[in-house]
């Protein structure tokens, strides 16, 4: 009988460890989140939403070179004002399609590369604030991406959480009904 006793009290040590294990995780998590929050809607509001917006009839689009260096400019403004908000990767191809605009070179590539760094950076921090994301017929509305399969792998990736649940499910489902 005391034998059984001691065993449960063992069991109900390990459990007691585990959920403690959990709560902390949990606590961790949602904490690293809501620090995420409040940066990642400063920078959304102040450079990447207005940036979007001036970019987007142009989104993975070649645009007249006029449009390009009034983009850069409007860039410049807010990167004057907000430098902190972007990354120095995208300042530096920036000043790169600046130079392949004024010396007359193919400035396509470059601006390509622009569009998709814009487009994953606005997109995720869309996401970090819980803001609506664009749908994919709007994307394919609009041709906003740079391929088709690129879009298509870029959404397998967001989603491959609740594909592979899925999957998951339904291999369980076809055991159990055999």
């Amino acid at each position: 009988m005391f034998d059984f006793l001691k065993s449960f009290d063992s069991i109900i040590a390990i459990v007691q460890t585990i959920l403690v294990f959990i709560v902390g995780m949990l606590t961790a998590i949602i904490t690293k989140n809501s620090n995420k929050y409040d940066s990642a809607r400063v920078r959304l509001d102040n450079a990447y939403h207005p940036l979007f917006m001036e970019i987007e009839p142009y989104l993975f689009k070649t645009p007249p070179k006029e449009f390009v260096l009034k983009f850069i400019v409007f860039f410049n403004e807010i990167n004057t004002k907000q430098s902190l908000y972007f990354y120095p990767t995208i300042r530096l191809r920036i000043a790169l399609l600046e130079k392949e605009v004024i010396s007359d070179q193919d400035y396509s590539q470059t601006w390509l590369i622009i569009c998709n760094r814009i487009n994953s950076d606005y997109d995720k921090l869309c996401k970090t604030c819980h803001m609506p994301l664009r749908s994919t017929s709007y994307r394919l509305n609009k041709n906003q991406y740079e391929t088709k399969f690129k879009m298509y792998l870029g959404m397998v990736k967001t989603q491959i959480l609740q594909i592979i649940l899925f999957f998951t499910l339904l291999f369980l489902f076809y055991i159990s009904t055999k």
